[in-house]
């Protein structure tokens, strides 16, 4: 009975134990609880960067990689569509340009409403090329995932190869689901990951046309008309978001990402890569891409950079107090690459209308698991210890059965000696009586 039960509440453990383990992928991710302080601020002799409002950024040297600011840039956030950098790397490495490839229903379920995407026809046909050009430009979510499943049969083979090369371009803090960016609990990275991945893309000479160019037409296929696609980048485009020098980059939005935004710019032979992630606007990321990359540009920095960076200290100051005064400026608009509304001008992102933090009901989500799987748990041991009463409780049925017919028969043969007995007695009796 100890065995059975010491097996039972093993196996409750064991349960526990997997549940703890299928969590702490997505229990890593900072979703927009954490301020981080400026920590290239806290290198010696390192000239003073600015503060931004933007949750975590990274400003590295493209040439060098010598990271020249740093706010939170380890810390592991959703990245929204600047996931892309890396799928485009994969789609150069793998792929012929010319190449033919055809939508089928992996890539059709990425194509629905409210997700940035061509709404292709099934079995609809583009090359390659275009195919990287509409994810890069478009930002399209269905293609991506096509291309995916071109490349490595399915989008998991296809996240497995992103995470490899992220490995192998130096990437600590960065683990991908899929090749489009749409959010996944387990779908993440960090601002010097991306700046990483952004300075291994710029290394491709078709990578640095594509995201260089303000429009795309993507020409008539044979279930459609030619499409016309302008950047997201809004950096590009003469005005007031206008950065000098800017070679493109990729921007990206959810409502648990926030805004994400990646770009490399040129200036007096200098190119620098600036990363930010979680701004909660369009209008402000820019404001402050464009102070962090001044930043870069206009000092001079110690070589080499410290060979470590100390770690970022979170405080209780609510974001909202962080704001700078050109996210303020800009407020109620944020860039889009996965909600299909012209970038700059996306409403504000929530959490899905419900009023709490960004990525605050994937916390939920978490704590609802747990609890299913405590409950399933203890479910299975009750079962278990159902199984094992009801097993025992047959077991004294049936010793009580073989008891009670032990007895019975144990009874017969004694009814039958005592009736032998009585019989052998009679005839001498009946002997005696017929000699007197």
């Amino acid at each position: 009975m100890k065995k059975i039960k010491w097996k039972v509440w093993g196996l409750v453990l064991a349960v526990l134990l997997l549940a703890g383990a299928a969590l702490p992928a997505a229990a890593q991710v900072d979703e927009g609880q954490t301020y981080f302080e400026v920590e290239s601020n806290t290198w010696e002799g390192w000239p003073a960067g600015p503060d931004i409002s933007a949750y975590t950024a990274c400003v590295m040297d493209a040439d060098t990689s010598q990271v020249l600011y740093a706010k939170g840039m380890d810390a592991e956030r959703y990245p929204a569509s600047i996931t892309k950098v890396m799928t485009a790397i994969l789609i150069m490495d793998n792929c012929d340009m010319t190449s033919l490839v055809t939508m089928n229903e992996i890539g059709m379920a990425d194509a629905y409403a409210g997700s940035s995407n061509i709404t292709p026809t099934y079995g609809e046909i583009f090359t390659v090329e275009e195919c990287l050009q509409m994810i890069l430009v478009k930002s399209a979510n269905d293609v991506s995932t096509q291309m995916a499943a071109y490349i490595a049969g399915s989008v998991e083979a296809f996240a497995d190869m992103m995470n490899a090369r992220a490995a192998q371009l130096g990437c600590t803090h960065t683990h991908f689901a899929n090749a489009s960016g749409l959010h996944d609990p387990n779908h993440y990275t960090s601002a010097h990951d991306i700046a990483l991945i952004m300075q291994e893309a710029l290394k491709y000479q078709k990578f640095r046309e594509i995201i260089s160019r303000l429009q795309i037409v993507i020409p008539e296929t044979n279930y459609s008309g030619a499409r016309y696609y302008d950047t997201h980048l809004e950096m590009l485009k003469e005005g007031r978001f206008y950065y000098e020098g800017t070679l493109g980059g990729k921007t990206g939005n959810t409502d648990e990402a926030m805004s994400t935004l990646v770009m490399a710019a040129e200036r007096n032979g200098r190119t620098l890569i600036g990363v930010i992630m979680g701004h909660g606007s369009g209008e402000g990321i820019i404001f402050d891409m464009h102070t962090i990359l001044d930043y870069g540009f206009n000092n001079t920095f110690p070589d080499p950079a410290p060979a470590a960076t100390p770690e970022p200290l979170p405080t209780a100051i609510p974001a909202e107090e962080t704001v700078s005064e050109s996210a303020e400026a800009a407020a109620g608009t944020s860039a889009s690459s996965e909600n299909g509304t012209p970038a700059a001008v996306t409403p504000e992102p929530s959490s899905e209308g419900n009023g709490t933090e960004p990525g605050g009901h994937r916390k939920s989500y978490t704590a609802v698991i747990v609890i299913l799987i405590i409950i399933l748990a203890i479910l299975v041991a009750v079962g278990i210890n159902a199984a094992v009463r009801e097993k025992q409780r047959r077991e004294r049925a049936r010793r009580r059965r073989e008891a009670q017919k032990k007895k019975t028969r144990t009874e017969g043969n004694s009814s039958a000696r005592a009736s032998s007995n009585n019989t052998g007695r009679k005839p001498a009796n009946n002997t005696k009586e017929r000699k007197k």
